[in-house]
């Protein structure tokens, strides 16, 4: 897979480069996430697709500080297959998910099975769909 800055580089729109290409190192969409806030599992500016995997005890994640305005995350919680729990998701520090009409910079639960969709407004605040 290409890496963005060589296509940015031979002409390519950013934001369509983003999305084919894969910076190296980025990180498994498929993350396991940590327990608690201070071992939350960053979400990084290209991942723009997270299945957030809360098999046994509930996983936190925090979102990028760095989102290009009009980047579309999606994140997943597949559960377990015996119910699983929750997925936590932070926004950045200093930023904000607006959910439901209101603005919140603190923890969102994504139930099992459900999901959530980010679009970044700016770097580190969020317009965001919850399933319900």
């Amino acid at each position: 897979m290409p890496v963005p800055r060589y296509l940015i580089g031979l002409g390519m729109p950013a934001q369509l480069a983003k999305r084919l290409g894969l910076p190296a190192g980025a990180g498994d969409a498929n993350t396991a996430g940590g327990n608690g806030y201070a071992a939350a599992t960053a979400i990084g500016q290209f991942q723009f697709y997270v299945r957030a995997n809360s098999q046994t005890s509930a996983r936190t994640y925090i979102m990028t500080s760095v989102a290009e305005p009009g980047s579309e995350y999606s994140i997943f919680n597949i559960g377990g297959l015996t119910g699983g729990t929750t997925a936590d998701i932070y926004p950045p520090s200093g930023g904000t998910f607006n959910v439901n009409g209101g603005a919140t910079a603190t923890m969102t639960q994504i139930a099992t099975g459900k999901g959530i969709f980010l679009v970044a407004i700016t770097a580190s605040t969020f317009d965001a769909f919850l399933s319900s």
